[in-house]
């Protein structure tokens, strides 16, 4: 599949506190699946999204890079 240009993270909405709701698109499986993000520290941040009412979860930590 082409992923370039592909949004990884959309519909996002402001929980507060430095965390966001929203979708994030998992390219292996090909789905879009509900995920939270927050904000670790100035350069990183952890997405977690989960499937089937939170029962199978996968969490990421994004560092950016200079």
């Amino acid at each position: 599949p082409r992923l370039v240009g592909t949004r990884i993270l959309s519909d996002l909405r402001a929980l507060g506190d430095n965390s966001w709701r929203g979708r994030a698109f998992d390219p292996k499986r090909n789905i879009r699946a509900p995920a939270t993000i927050r904000l670790l520290g100035p350069s990183t941040i952890s997405i977690k999204g989960c499937l089937i009412g939170e029962m199978i979860c996968k969490e990421q930590r994004w560092t950016k890079v200079s």
